[in-house]
């Protein structure tokens, strides 16, 4: 009898926990990345002193100031190039951490209808703890056919 009724109680929990916290994820738009903040780049001139010589052709974009939580982005600059070189640029910190922290960009190239044409990312930041900020670089790649309609760039960004 006593283990009739353990058998019972404990289809019953089953069939609760199945009908409350086992449910389907509701579903995510896809074409976003989860992200904790974005923040649209502004479209810059090009600029020789980051990177580049003064006749090579390129697009940058910059951000102001970026809070996520406990970390910050600051000097946050995005700049592509016709061949499909990618460069990004920033400086991270946290204002405090257990297990050290960790700023993930990733990025959305778009065009002026504010399609995405491609994305870029994750990129990770340095391990970080307080009192310190990490200047980091990344060398990366994208789908060089999509410069000439490059005009906006999205950041998504986590920490």
């Amino acid at each position: 009898m006593q283990i009739k009724s353990i058998t019972t109680f404990a289809a019953l929990a089953l069939a609760t926990l199945a009908s409350t916290s086992l449910a389907a994820p509701a579903p995510t738009d896809q074409t976003k990345p989860l992200s904790d903040n974005s923040s649209d780049g502004t479209l810059k001139q090009p600029d020789p002193s980051l990177n580049g010589a003064a006749d090579e052709p390129h697009k940058w974009w910059t951000w102001d100031p970026i809070s996520v939580g406990d970390c910050h982005q600051e000097g946050g600059w995005l700049k592509i190039y016709p061949d499909g070189r990618l460069q990004w640029d920033a400086t991270t910190w946290t204002d405090r951490t257990i297990s050290g922290d960790i700023w993930h960009s990733t990025f959305q190239l778009k065009n002026s209808a504010g399609q995405i044409l491609f994305s870029a990312g994750p990129y990770d930041s340095p391990t970080m703890w307080p009192s310190k900020h990490y200047p980091w670089h990344v060398d990366s790649r994208y789908e060089a056919g999509v410069y000439g309609q490059s005009v906006k760039v999205t950041q998504y960004s986590r920490c």
